[in-house]
């Protein structure tokens, strides 16, 4: 396992740790604002969680959607249920914001030793995007499976409550989207190259059991999106690696479409090569935690593109399918925030660059749109007088039907 010894990097004092989470607030409350002072609905926010707890209550939970489990949204819409409509939207938020800080905490864990934790957490919520995943219970599940990677390379739970509050994150995260599936190699790889303990050996058992569980549903989910024909989508794996890797993370959407596709696309290939020999060349504190990251990136984008196999054109644009490569892209600036920490100043250089390259790219589009603003309060009184109503929401063109008796 890692050394426990905390370098002057790793080690947080309680005054800067909860600096670092009021920072991280105060990021999300600039680029989302309406997520905080005029919190709506944003697609299945309203469409699933909401509508689904109006007629099922509790039994929604077992409800899949996208061929998986989403406990934790399910339980948040439950427990808003219990207030008045009108304020649901923004308990949906409140219950973001509190679970996007808990994986923030989670990472400054003195059982997580990285380098640079503090920017490691601003990371977060610091990325470059388009909208797609903050302030939205629908995509929590992106935020809240960067704690599985976390996991991975953390330090054994020493004492039984330790023990017990993993096994309840696990299973609450592994219930909540399909990583846990797509995790479980980084579970065994944990076992045979980090710590051989039976901790690894009962997270991995936890982690199969609720794979297996998760798995079931995505069998049983059907067949992943399919239009067009393989060839014509294998044509635009190039423009993906070039636009929404190298592209999206370090020149940003207007001046990547300015530059020469291949260039882009030869970038990523190098970065990921460039960041494979570092972790190679470097020693095994440093190593372990940049393979677990690209593999971890590596998973998440293999299993994107077998998702959208026949289909691949549709995430090129900019303002599609963002949440697929917030996953990958996190992973490969902690990968280069892990670089700079090493002594090679010429490792230390190229990361630097490419850091700053990265939030010059999220200060092009730092601050998202301000949504449609329909009045949810108008309609939360129809929908508490059980009245059937047809309610406007966010992004525009949904709507959520609500039919009463």
């Amino acid at each position: 396992m890692f050394n426990n010894k905390l370098d002057i990097n790793n080690g947080i004092t309680g005054s800067s740790h909860l600096s670092v989470l009021i920072l991280c607030l105060m990021i999300l409350i600039y680029r989302e604002p309406d997520g905080f002072f005029n919190p709506q609905f944003w697609a299945e926010d309203g469409l699933l969680f909401f509508k689904q707890n109006l007629t099922l209550s509790i039994s929604a939970i077992w409800e899949p959607y996208a061929g998986y489990l989403h406990i934790i949204p399910r339980l948040v819409a439950y427990f808003s249920g219990f207030f008045p409509v009108s304020w649901v939207p923004a308990l949906y938020n409140l219950a973001f914001i509190i679970l996007t800080l808990f994986v923030i905490n989670y990472l400054l864990s003195s059982r997580i030793h990285l380098p640079f934790k503090p920017l490691l957490a601003i990371t977060i919520v610091f990325l470059p995007y388009n909208g797609d995943i903050l302030m939205s219970i629908t995509y929590v599940q992106w935020i809240l499976a960067i704690v599985l990677i976390l996991f991975i390379i953390q330090d054994k739970a020493n004492t039984t409550r330790q023990l017990l509050l993993d096994t309840v994150t696990i299973i609450a995260i592994g219930l909540t989207g399909p990583f846990i599936v797509l995790f479980l190699p980084l579970f065994i790889f944990r076992i045979i190259y980090i710590c051989r303990s039976y901790y690894s050996l009962h997270l991995l058992s936890v982690a199969f059991l609720l794979s297996l569980i998760q798995g079931y549903f995505i069998w049983q989910g059907g067949n992943p999106v399919s239009s067009g024909d393989l060839v014509h989508s294998l044509e635009a794996l190039e423009q993906i690696l070039a636009m929404r890797f190298s592209g999206t993370l370090f020149f940003g959407d207007y001046m990547s479409l300015a530059l020469n596709s291949h260039f882009l696309a030869a970038m990523t290939i190098i970065l990921f090569a460039g960041l494979l020999t570092f972790a190679i060349l470097e020693p095994r504190q440093k190593r372990l935690p940049i393979f677990v990251f690209l593999l971890g990136g590596c998973i998440i984008t293999l299993a994107c593109f077998y998702k959208f196999r026949y289909n691949l054109h549709i995430l090129i644009p900019f303002n599609n399918g963002y949440r697929y490569f917030y996953i990958p892209h996190l992973l490969i600036v902690w990968s280069l925030i892990v670089c700079f920490d090493s002594k090679n100043w010429i490792s230390q250089f190229i990361s630097a660059l490419l850091l700053l390259m990265v939030s010059l790219s999220s200060f092009s589009h730092f601050q998202v749109a301000p949504l449609t603003d329909y009045h949810w309060e108008k309609y939360s009184k129809q929908i508490e007088r059980e009245e059937a109503v047809t309610v406007p929401i966010n992004p525009d063109g949904w709507f959520l039907k609500i039919h009463q008796k």
